[in-house]
This record gives structure tokens, C-alpha cells and sequence, in this order.
């Protein structure tokens, strides 16, 4: 048996738009908003790593 269970795999896979929280070595925190997340197997949740780069030059 796997990490996830039935009901938090319903919950990944109803749910239109969900966050990751990481924390950078140096402390930094980054929440990213992430509308492509996706039960992949009873262990693991899956989701795009997408860049705008025009967002990011906007932020420069």
C-alpha cells in the first residue's frame, strides 16, 4: 500500500489548482500555484514545471 490513499487521490484529482511550497538551501520559500497536478502511481503526485520567461524578464 502506497502513501496515498483513495481519498487523497479523489482530492488530487477533483481539485482544479493546487500549490508546492519548497524552501531553497539558503532558506528562500517559494509557493507556486500548479494547475496540473496529477496522481501518477499510490506514491507519487505529478505536476508541470512551466516558466514564463516573459514573466520573468518583467520581474528583472
Amino acid at each position: 500500500m502506497g502513501i496515498l490513499t483513495e481519498d487523497r487521490k479523489r482530492v488530487v484529482t477533483e481539485q482544479r489548482l493546487g500549490f508546492v511550497a519548497t524552501v531553497c538551501p539558503d532558506g528562500t520559500p517559494n509557493l507556486s500555484p500548479k494547475g496540473t497536478t496529477a496522481v501518477w502511481d499510490d506514491d507519487h503526485i505529478v505536476f508541470a514545471d512551466i516558466r514564463s520567461r516573459d514573466g520573468l524578464q518583467s520581474e528583472a
